[in-house]
């Protein structure tokens, strides 16, 4: 599973590319969508889904473009408009499998009606998350996995990351034996996370100052 932000500064928007055994989706392409298939091509993937987390009005999306030139079903959260494009409009918790993967689409109505997300896990030690983290994750330590149980509704998908790639993969698969089918372990954890460059993250703070 690969998981990377493509943010646009200027616009202060990001899109996303996730990948899993040759299958990709983006989330909120940009007009220009040639580097999304470029992207793909490169990885020898097909881009499946184009998911729009929201009716944009702030910038113009290439979802339409994207579909039209890789065949890719666009995906919005539940929604009575009319869009007068073809499109699949979910239903609050509906699964898509991407190659490996399920992503589990969750309405979470505020921006705008149809609005939808899907939430990260962060299982490293609460002074690692302290120090740095991708915004608006959720610190689940993998040392205290009881507590951290609690904060985790079986009906949601979580992406999981912790350092490196090894706590996370415990994470996932104790969770799993208990029942938790819709946690899906990222790829490298946070060190490559940081290093992609393409994820929005916290202030830095030198953990010896957090003891």
């Amino acid at each position: 599973m690969k998981i990377e932000q493509i943010y646009t500064g200027c616009l202060a928007q990001g899109a996303y590319y996730i990948e899993s055994n040759g299958e990709a989706a983006i989330i909120d392409p940009l007009r220009e969508v040639q580097p999304y298939i470029d992207r793909a091509n490169k990885r020898h993937a097909s881009i499946k889904y184009i998911f729009e987390t929201h009716f944009h009005a702030d910038f113009v999306s290439g979802h339409m473009d994207l579909a039209k030139k890789t065949g890719a079903a666009i995906v919005y959260g539940p929604t009575k408009m009319k869009t007068g494009f073809e499109c699949i409009v979910a239903e609050d918790g509906q699964v898509f499998k991407l190659g490996n993967a399920i992503l589990k689409l969750l309405h979470t109505p505020g921006h705008t009606m149809e609005s939808m997300c899907i939430a990260i896990l962060d299982v490293r030690k609460k002074s690692e998350y302290d120090s740095e983290h991708i915004v608006n994750a959720i610190n689940a330590p993998l040392d205290a996995i009881n507590e951290s149980m609690l904060l985790i509704d079986k009906n949601k998908t979580y992406y999981v990351h912790c350092a490196g790639g090894y706590r996370s993969m415990i994470f996932a698969s104790i969770l799993k034996a208990r029942g938790y089918t819709n946690l899906i372990d990222v790829d490298g954890g946070f060190g490559a996370i940081k290093e992609s460059g393409k994820f929005k993250m916290t202030e830095y703070l030198c953990p010896t100052s957090l003891l």
